[in-house]
Protein backbone atom coordinates (compact mmCIF):
# COMPACT_ATOMS: atom_id res chain seq x y z
CA UNK A 1 0.00 0.00 0.00
CA UNK A 2 1.30 3.50 -0.72
CA UNK A 3 0.51 6.81 -1.48
CA UNK A 4 1.90 9.50 -4.44
CA UNK A 5 2.04 13.18 -4.46
CA UNK A 6 3.34 15.16 -7.59
CA UNK A 7 3.05 17.69 -10.47
CA UNK A 8 2.10 17.33 -13.66
CA UNK A 9 4.48 19.78 -15.88
CA UNK A 10 2.90 20.33 -19.58
CA UNK A 11 6.08 20.68 -21.41
CA UNK A 12 4.02 20.89 -24.89
CA UNK A 13 0.59 20.20 -26.61
CA UNK A 14 1.37 16.41 -26.07
CA UNK A 15 3.91 15.79 -24.11
CA UNK A 16 3.73 15.98 -19.76
CA UNK A 17 6.37 15.10 -17.35
CA UNK A 18 5.14 13.90 -13.32
CA UNK A 19 7.54 13.95 -10.83
CA UNK A 20 5.91 12.16 -8.17
CA UNK A 21 7.47 11.34 -4.38
CA UNK A 22 5.97 8.61 -2.06
CA UNK A 23 5.62 6.61 0.81
CA UNK A 24 4.94 2.83 0.39
CA UNK A 25 3.79 0.59 3.41
CA UNK A 26 4.99 -3.12 2.35
CA UNK A 27 5.11 -6.90 4.02
CA UNK A 28 7.58 -9.77 2.69
CA UNK A 29 7.09 -13.16 3.78
CA UNK A 30 9.75 -15.76 3.41
CA UNK A 31 9.42 -19.32 4.26
CA UNK A 32 11.65 -21.63 3.50
CA UNK A 33 10.79 -25.08 1.09
CA UNK A 34 12.00 -28.87 1.63
CA UNK A 35 14.07 -29.41 -1.45
CA UNK A 36 16.71 -26.56 0.04
CA UNK A 37 16.24 -27.83 3.60
CA UNK A 38 14.85 -31.06 4.85
CA UNK A 39 14.89 -30.23 8.18
CA UNK A 40 12.52 -27.69 10.00
CA UNK A 41 10.73 -25.33 8.20
CA UNK A 42 11.71 -21.72 9.18
CA UNK A 43 9.55 -18.61 8.21
CA UNK A 44 10.35 -14.84 8.43
CA UNK A 45 8.39 -11.79 8.08
CA UNK A 46 9.66 -8.60 7.51
CA UNK A 47 7.93 -5.45 6.97
CA UNK A 48 8.42 -1.59 7.27
CA UNK A 49 7.67 2.21 5.49
CA UNK A 50 10.14 3.32 3.02
CA UNK A 51 10.34 6.78 0.40
CA UNK A 52 10.46 6.47 -3.26
CA UNK A 53 10.22 8.54 -6.31
CA UNK A 54 8.47 8.34 -9.44
CA UNK A 55 9.06 10.40 -12.92
CA UNK A 56 6.27 9.51 -15.23
CA UNK A 57 6.50 10.54 -19.10
CA UNK A 58 3.11 11.35 -20.79
CA UNK A 59 2.00 11.64 -24.34
CA UNK A 60 -1.48 12.37 -24.73
CA UNK A 61 -2.66 10.78 -28.43
CA UNK A 62 -6.10 12.55 -27.97
CA UNK A 63 -8.51 12.55 -25.58
CA UNK A 64 -8.91 9.08 -25.05
CA UNK A 65 -5.43 7.21 -25.56
CA UNK A 66 -2.42 8.01 -23.86
CA UNK A 67 1.20 6.61 -23.95
CA UNK A 68 2.88 6.43 -20.64
CA UNK A 69 6.51 5.88 -19.77
CA UNK A 70 7.83 5.93 -15.82
CA UNK A 71 10.68 4.61 -13.76
CA UNK A 72 10.31 4.10 -9.98
CA UNK A 73 13.34 3.89 -7.33
CA UNK A 74 13.28 3.34 -3.87
CA UNK A 75 15.64 1.68 -1.03
CA UNK A 76 13.74 -0.43 1.12
CA UNK A 77 15.83 -2.79 3.79
CA UNK A 78 16.39 -5.96 1.77
CA UNK A 79 18.26 -3.66 -0.95
CA UNK A 80 16.97 -1.27 -4.05
CA UNK A 81 13.89 -1.42 -6.13
CA UNK A 82 14.18 0.11 -9.68
CA UNK A 83 10.91 -0.70 -12.05
CA UNK A 84 10.54 0.85 -15.62
CA UNK A 85 7.14 0.48 -17.17
CA UNK A 86 5.40 1.70 -20.53
CA UNK A 87 1.54 1.54 -20.65
CA UNK A 88 -0.99 2.54 -22.42
CA UNK A 89 -4.05 4.35 -20.82
CA UNK A 90 -7.35 4.43 -22.24
CA UNK A 91 -10.38 7.29 -21.20
CA UNK A 92 -13.70 6.52 -21.25
CA UNK A 93 -16.40 9.08 -20.48
CA UNK A 94 -20.16 8.51 -19.42
CA UNK A 95 -23.03 10.51 -19.36
CA UNK A 96 -23.12 13.38 -21.12
CA UNK A 97 -20.99 17.25 -20.16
Amino acid sequence: MGALLGYSFDIAEHFRIVPMVGVSRWELDREEGEFNNPGPEESREINGTNAYWKLNVEVPINDFIQLNLSYTRGQLKFGSVEALRFGVKFAFQTGSQ
